[in-house]
């Protein structure tokens, strides 16, 4: 067939073609072709002609009423949609430590005795040994890790441990890299 072929064999081919575009269009707009209803009865609605035109209206989904609300009921369902931020143990009082390093067979061992406020402490070591002595600052509490520096004469160490909690025992462990002892596992203990 060639553009502009306007005999019934031309229009045999695009006929077909024709139809199955408007099948398409129909089935993709999701038009309907046909009102459902029972047998007999009266086309469309009273008061229109059957030229008129009529608007469409889609249903609203119905919205339930709003539940009043039971102040107890309230409290309880936000306190369970909120998990209770963990109750945070004082660091303060005396710990026991050990620092088992790399460059020495006996362990480094001694007392510290912390004061907590908020999420910040001070301490003190107890000088129960030569290792036993120097000062602890910028001490700090951020969830279950924690975080101080100790400056032992020329030298400083920055422990960053995490802290544990079984029973009524504290615990906090962690390694660091010292320029005088080489790593050591660090552990502190408080009961």
């Amino acid at each position: 067939m060639q553009i502009g072929d306007r005999t019934p064999a031309g229009w045999l081919r695009i006929v077909p073609v024709l139809i199955a575009g408007a099948a398409i269009t129909i089935a993709a707009t999701g038009i309907v072709l046909a009102q459902g209803g029972s047998v007999g009865g009266s086309i469309g609605k009273k008061g229109q002609s059957v030229s008129g035109s009529q608007q469409v209206v889609v249903p609203k989904r119905a919205r339930p009423e709003p539940r009043p609300v039971n102040p107890r009921k309230s409290r309880a369902a936000t306190k369970a949609a909120k998990p209770e931020a963990r109750a945070t143990r004082s660091l303060s009082g005396l710990w026991r430590w050990t620092g088992q390093c790399t460059r020495f067979t006996e362990p480094y061992t001694g007392t510290l005795t912390i004061s907590q406020s908020g999420n910040t402490f001070s301490a003190s070591h107890g000088g129960t040994n030569m290792w036993d002595s120097g000062t602890i600052s910028n001490g700090r509490i951020s969830g279950n890790r924690v975080s101080f520096v100790r400056t032992f004469g020329q030298y400083s160490d920055h422990l960053n441990l995490s802290l544990s909690s079984s029973g009524s025992t504290m615990r906090m462990a962690g390694t660091i890299s010292t320029a005088h002892s080489g790593q050591c596992q660090m552990r502190f203990t408080k009961n």
